[in-house]
């Protein structure tokens, strides 16, 4: 996955954005999975800003959940933080 979003270049942007449906589905798995995944769009997102081909391309990730599952995500975020 960190190869395929830092190698974008048959598809030439002026930024990225990524959208993640049913996010709490995906955050569901377990702490070290949530590390994982959100290290590896850290990754991306630091590639893209320091990029020597294109410095400073924006990439973003969007994480889509109802209103009553954002508390639950945040508290995940807070509990994985906690945890490394």
């Amino acid at each position: 996955m960190s190869d395929c979003l830092r190698d974008l270049s048959w598809l030439p942007a002026d930024g990225y954005l990524i959208v993640v449906e049913h996010a709490p589905q995906l955050l569901s798995s377990s702490a070290e999975d949530q590390r994982t995944l959100f290290r590896i769009l850290s990754g991306a997102v630091h590639h893209w800003a320091s990029s020597l081909d294109r410095p400073g391309v924006p990439f973003k990730v969007l994480l889509l959940c109802d209103r009553d599952e954002q508390a639950a995500l945040l508290r995940q975020k807070i509990d994985s933080a906690v945890d490394a």
